[in-house]
């Protein structure tokens, strides 16, 4: 068992952290590592709406305008490291 295995199997001992594990690893396509550092680098995860995860995460679009000027919407801000855990090819 390799060491962040080890980390992921301590979670089952805290009851709300093995629910939250078990409702994000439920998710078609998500591994048991990215449910492990989505719960490291967003504990706040479970209390959100679903809005203010998706911005929190970086992954909300924001428009990007001023006046009568109306430019395109991008992603920007938020947690780069659950971003990345999100996008990465190996969840």
């Amino acid at each position: 068992m390799i060491a962040i295995e080890k980390e992921i199997m301590l979670v089952k001992d805290d009851p709300d952290l093995a629910g939250r594990f078990d409702i994000l690893v439920s998710i078609l396509g998500l591994s048991a590592v990215t449910a492990f550092s989505l719960l490291i680098d967003m504990p706040e995860l479970g209390t959100l709406h679903q809005r203010q995860a998706a911005s929190l995460a970086g992954l909300a679009p924001v428009a990007r305008q001023s006046g009568e000027w109306t430019g395109r919407a991008f992603i920007r801000d938020g947690r780069a490291n659950v971003r990345q855990a999100l996008c990465s090819r190996h969840s």
